[in-house]
């Protein structure tokens, strides 16, 4: 294995190690509550339809601001917005574990999903830096290996865990998973230099309203019927904005993202 200068093969490992666990324990979060609800919904007296809530809040949030939080780690160094996520899932899912009803739990989850918004996108982006091109494909794909199992084992985990210790343990048990990622990442993922630009704001409210508009949709059309007045409306306001954010990114000169990239056969593969 060749070696990126200045990084010794051991801190580089240990540098993936804990970007995979940090993406795995996103989508931990993602799928582990759902198998909770019952429990939690008895113990805060809520209904389960309100209890989806809380259960799609981290998605929302996440997929809502998703974009955004590409942008910025490209703006601002990956390592910094990797740290400042992880800070903000973690916080948000220690408050959430010491939550009295179910507004603090679906504001929990919908802070975490903010914190994963700039997780996900940022240990994607720190692995050229830290991996030769040769190297890459092996660790996209344990990248991609450790989240799908992350997404497949949160069902289980969350069940035992609700089952042993209770579903608050859900939460109180990520802080000091999150704390030692924190730490080696801080320790062994590389400084990034900090990228030029700035933040597009308008393609930042459209491309967020646009996937909010459709997540809420979708979220809600489940419980009141797809063929709802304010769903429809939703559906619209989705295909609205959508398509004011492509032609907004279009034709500016700095865009939140690049719609070019896709002419690119590979990009588009990826």
């Amino acid at each position: 294995m060749s070696s990126r200068p200045g990084r010794s093969s051991p801190s580089r490992r240990a540098a993936l190690v804990g970007l995979c666990t940090a993406a795995t324990l996103v989508w931990l979060a993602f799928s582990n509550l759902g198998v909770a609800l019952p429990t939690i919904a008895t113990e805060l007296s809520v209904n389960l339809t309100d209890m989806q809530w809380a259960n799609n809040a981290l998605s929302i949030a996440c997929g809502t601001l998703l974009l955004a939080g590409g942008r910025l780690t490209d703006l601002y160094g990956h390592r910094q917005m990797l740290l400042l996520g992880l800070l903000i899932f973690g916080v948000a899912a220690l408050a959430t574990a010491f939550t009295p009803n179910l507004a603090g739990l679906v504001t929990g989850r919908a802070m975490m999903g903010v914190g994963s918004a700039l997780i996900l996108p940022a240990t994607l982006a720190m692995i050229p830096a830290l991996f030769d091109r040769a190297e890459q494909p092996s660790a996209f794909a344990a990248w991609a290996a450790a989240t799908w199992a992350g997404q497949a084992v949160g069902p289980a985990i969350g069940g035992t865990l609700t089952t042993l210790l209770g579903w608050r343990s859900l939460f109180w048990l990520t802080a000091p998973v999150v704390l030692v990622l924190y730490l080696t990442i801080r320790r062994d993922a590389p400084t990034a230099t900090r990228g030029h630009g700035r933040v597009d704001l308008i393609g930042l409210i459209t491309g967020a309203g646009t996937a909010l508009c459709l997540l809420f949709a979708l979220t809600e059309g489940q419980q009141v019927g797809f063929n709802d007045p304010l769903i429809i409306a939703l559906f619209a306001a989705t295909l609205a904005l959508g398509a004011a954010f492509v032609f907004v990114e279009l034709r500016i000169s700095d865009p939140l993202v690049n719609l070019r990239l896709f002419r690119t056969r590979s990009f588009d593969g990826a």
